[in-house]
């Protein structure tokens, strides 16, 4: 990981030395078409299949797939990830395409170089939740089904000592708690992963 200013001078210094140190070459980047499954295709900025420069916009931002990734992976030994923003800025759909990056790159055992205005432990900050509308804000509060009916059946889902009943509320459902709870869940080992 790299704290920059936003001098370019400062980041192409750094990528210099990250060259140098896996790959032993002087960087100069063209643009690279990488096959990526399904007949498609990416172009990235890239050097002799060794290195690959990335904004976070260009990999979290734009419509892109674990396969892109893994193409990704493929090609390039090294990969310096630019630009990179706090993970509570993110947008959901960024924020996930992030965590695949992420996690295909480290499943690869791709060197991820990142870099960031932002410190590390800025960007991984995960103390916004998914699941923070739980009730009583907790995510440690037990789910349970118990056998006596309630508002909508023979028997109740209970969170915490609180009924669950998502009968005319948008965006609520069991399925989006615990959906929410993988989500958090894999937040947090994106963030384990970065700062390895």
């Amino acid at each position: 990981f790299h704290q920059i200013g936003n001098s370019p001078l400062n980041i192409n210094l750094w990528i210099d030395e990250i060259a140098n140190e896996f790959c032993d070459v002087k960087p100069s980047f063209e643009t690279v078409k990488v096959k990526v499954a399904m007949g498609r295709s990416l172009l990235v900025s890239g050097h002799s299949k060794q290195i690959c420069r990335v904004t976070f916009s260009e990999i979290c931002e734009t419509e892109k797939s674990s396969h892109d990734y893994l193409a990704l992976a493929q090609a390039f030994k090294v990969l310096v990830f630019t630009e990179v923003p706090c993970i509570k800025d993110m947008s959901s759909d960024s924020l996930r395409r992030f965590i695949t990056f992420v996690d295909a790159l480290y499943e690869s055992r791709i060197f991820l170089a990142v870099s960031s205005v932002h410190s590390l432990k800025d960007i991984v900050d995960t103390s916004i939740s998914f699941s923070r509308n739980r009730p009583h804000g907790s995510s440690n509060t037990e789910v349970k089904v118990v056998g006596t009916g309630g508002s909508s059946g023979r028997s109740t889902t209970m969170i915490g000592e609180t009924e669950w009943s998502a009968t005319g509320r948008k965006k609520v459902s069991l399925a989006a708690l615990v959906g929410a709870e993988e989500a958090d869940f894999a937040k947090a080992r994106a963030a384990s992963r970065l700062r390895e």
